[in-house]
């Protein structure tokens, strides 16, 4: 992953007026790649799950980040990263607004938190990111479907649509 990075210039945030208005965070994932690893938790794919949450928080007028995961941009992974990242283009064509940003390039995950309000709800179908943002204080909301036990109780999960829906629009 690191070599993503690594040649990376410093990202340009300039389109991002001010992060602590920011209200969440969603972490997108791999369209292509293992969409129920884990187990079924209401959707079918990712792509589903992200324009749920997508047209879901768009409803409250929330100032939402969508973060391309870097994978996408993983020449190695070659076709993949290739659909991945067409199929990511072709939501943000969809959504892109002044309340929804999508940020379309390779950044770590610490330079976000190191900017965003501690209010920041951060969003993942099951992503590590969340651990980095629990880590680091945030409220996170993930699936039950993911490779650590829902016994835990490190974010805040859901089983189903339903649930998903009621935890989108819980004020923390």
């Amino acid at each position: 992953m690191d070599e993503i990075y690594k040649n990376k210039k410093k990202f340009d945030d300039k389109f991002i007026k001010d992060y602590k208005s920011i209200s969440h965070i969603i972490y997108a994932h791999s369209f292509t790649d293992g969409q129920m690893w884990f187990g079924y938790d209401g959707f079918i794919n990712l792509k589903n799950w992200l324009i749920f949450t997508i047209q879901e928080l768009k409803k409250t007028n929330n100032k939402i980040i969508v973060k391309a995961h870097p994978n996408f941009f993983n020449k190695n992974l070659g076709e993949y990263a290739a659909l991945d990242k067409k199929i990511f283009y072709q939501i943000k064509k969809k959504y892109e607004s002044d309340n929804i940003i999508f940020i379309t390039e390779p950044i770590e995950n610490n330079y976000l938190l190191n900017k965003i309000s501690k209010e920041t709800i951060l969003i993942s179908h099951h992503g590590t990111a969340l651990l980095e943002g629990l880590y680091s204080g945030f409220k996170c909301i993930s699936s039950k479907s993911t490779f650590w036990s829902s016994k835990f109780k490190v974010t805040n999960q859901w089983n189903s649509q339903k649930e998903y829906k009621k935890l989108l629009n819980r004020r923390f």
